[in-house]
């Protein structure tokens, strides 16, 4: 009987070839994960495009053959290239594809009167009258901000459809109004504006990373109308209330001053901390504290 010799499938030669291949401490994780980050600064910054995807499957194809013959340091290499370039062309769909009827295409700079109809994706959050300061020189409001994905938009007489989300921002108290709810919106909508001095907030580019080309504002409360709430049990509502039922605790176990912080940390309810609060945390370059944390 001749002797045994492992065959290119079997799990002796793979764990051969496994360890062979190793150069450092593995970690595939992070590998990938920093093949993720480098593919996506690569689109931030060149642009690539769609043309990630052929990329990621010539990258794939070598791989494969790369794998089938043995050599797997350069099958490492190829296949960490196909993941990188697939993350650069998810970075490219999320950040500069848009369908044809979003609601960013028929906006401008200035803004215009607009009636629309949308599904609030959460429940308006109360934001604070602003603190005083010499350098406002309109006095700031209590406002309430909502997040919308957009369904139609009214067009002279006629409704047509449209697409994306928009954050409304409304002067007052805007009570009413449950993620999930269908509403109805007569405001004004604009397209924000990039930063005009170093190292100043851009609104234009906040708004790109939450998927929106654009900001709706109304007057009043009542020019935002529920037309009509889901019948059946909805995600988005259900979320909204384990995040409402969570900063209700949170404030009556934390009180008034620790309570709001604690709330944005950890249910992203961020409707008790003031504007000088998060600007501070902005400028401070801490945002990220409060943005990536709690039900997001």
């Amino acid at each position: 009987m001749s002797p045994y010799i492992p065959q290119p499938w079997s799990p002796d030669k793979l764990r051969e070839r496994q360890h062979a291949a190793r150069l450092l401490r593995y970690e595939p994780m992070l590998t990938a994960a920093l093949a993720v980050m480098g593919g996506i600064v690569l689109d931030r910054n060149l642009s690539i495009g769609l043309w990630s995807l052929a990329t990621a499957g010539a990258a794939w194809l070598a791989w494969l053959l790369l794998w089938r013959t043995g050599r797997d340091r350069l099958a490492a290499i190829a296949l960490l290239a196909a993941v990188a370039s697939l993350a650069g062309a998810w970075h490219h769909a999320r950040w500069r594809l848009f369908p044809a009827d979003d609601l960013g295409h028929f906006s401008q700079p200035v803004a215009q009167p607009i009636a629309f109809d949308a599904v609030a994706l959460e429940s308006a959050a109360v934001r604070p009258k602003p603190e005083f300061t010499p350098y406002r020189a309109i006095p700031g409001q209590e406002s309430s901000q909502l997040e919308l994905r957009i369904g139609a938009l009214r067009d002279g007489v006629a409704w047509r459809h449209a697409a994306g989300r928009t954050q409304l921002t409304c002067v007052g108290q805007l009570t009413g109004v449950r993620a999930g709810d269908r509403v109805r919106v007569y405001g004004q909508v604009y397209r924000p504006g990039g930063a005009l001095n170093p190292g100043e907030f851009d609104a234009a580019l906040d708004a790109q990373a939450l998927g929106s080309l654009t900001r709706v504002r109304c007057e009043a409360p009542e020019c935002v109308r529920v037309l009509n709430s889901p019948r059946s049990p909805s995600v988005w509502r259900a979320l909204d209330s384990v995040k409402h039922w969570g900063e209700r605790r949170l404030l009556r176990r934390l009180g008034a001053d620790r309570g709001p912080l604690a709330a944005a940390m950890i249910v992203g309810a961020r409707d008790g901390l003031t504007r000088s609060k998060v600007d501070s945390y902005r400028q401070a370059g801490t945002l990220h504290v409060l943005v990536v944390s709690g039900l997001h």
